[in-house]
């Protein structure tokens, strides 16, 4: 589920925080762009389907979601029918509320 609805068929728009922020690795930025990527109304993921559809590890997925959910880009409910795990919803958030990230470039003061 996306905060917000930016995607238009061919093309996703993210917000500069996500790419920019310095906290997260890029393993976990390629992730979270991917994610944004697909439609929010159809695509459902689990840890082993991103592992076929991105070509990566188990362990670098979850530990790209781990550190997503670490600095609240990712937020991970788990649905539970009569007491027991049935799977988890993932809520993708670009700008995370009460989060300030440290951003990959400051300011030039020397810029032609």
């Amino acid at each position: 589920m996306r905060e917000h609805d930016k995607q238009i068929d061919n093309y996703t728009t993210i917000y500069n925080q996500v790419l920019r922020d310095r906290n997260i690795s890029n393993e976990a930025r390629g992730l979270f762009c991917y994610m944004l990527s697909n439609d929010k109304n159809t695509w459902k993921f689990s840890e082993v389907s991103l592992v076929s559809e991105t070509g990566s590890t188990i362990t670098k997925i979850k530990n790209s979601i781990k550190e997503l959910m670490e600095f609240h880009y990712v937020i991970r409910k788990r649905e539970r029918i009569n007491g027991k795990l049935q799977g988890c919803i993932y809520i993708l958030q670009e700008k995370p509320p009460n989060y300030i990230p440290d951003l990959k470039y400051p300011p030039k003061k020397d810029c032609f």
